[in-house]
């Protein structure tokens, strides 16, 4: 059920990307549509598609979301949920000019909660899961990398 719910979230956001799969050309869409906050939207989107690779849809088998053990460790990818569906939600209100719909989501673990409100800070603290954090690249709108960021030491 997580693997649907963050498969439909990814899909979404790649259809408010210019129908684009592929990183870069997301990116670069993103620098161009949304210049204002194309910094952090890049940087989550950078980080939903490598989630995407690793633990979710055709990715990284060995990693993937039913092969992880222990419950901290399945929580930590469940959580990311979380970040596809607030990069989705935030592309859609962009999208559409309108006011941002407040719609709290939450995951309960235990005695808490965890919710993900865009902040890219966040990325490396709550929802890191220990895969191996690639260079993240800051698009211009050309496609060019004006930014190196590694989302594996806290922003």
């Amino acid at each position: 059920m997580l693997d649907a719910a963050f498969m439909q979230f990814y899909q979404a956001c790649e259809v408010l990307c210019g129908e684009n799969f592929k990183l870069p050309e997301v990116k670069k869409y993103i620098a161009v549509k949304y210049p204002h906050e194309s910094r952090s939207l890049q940087l989550i989107a950078h980080h939903v598609w490598q989630i995407r690779h690793n633990y979710f849809g055709h990715g990284n088998v060995s990693n993937h979301i039913t092969n992880l053990s222990g419950i901290q460790e399945t929580f930590n990818a469940a959580k990311q949920v979380l970040v596809a569906r607030w990069l989705c939600k935030r592309l859609l209100d962009l999208d559409t000019n309108s006011n941002p719909l407040a719609r709290e989501m939450r995951l309960y673990h235990k005695s808490g909660s965890v919710e993900f409100t865009g902040s890219v800070q966040s990325l490396t603290n709550e929802f890191y899961t220990g895969y191996s954090y690639k260079d993240a690249p800051v698009s211009d709108a050309n496609g060019r990398t004006i930014e190196t960021v590694d989302l594996s030491q806290q922003i």
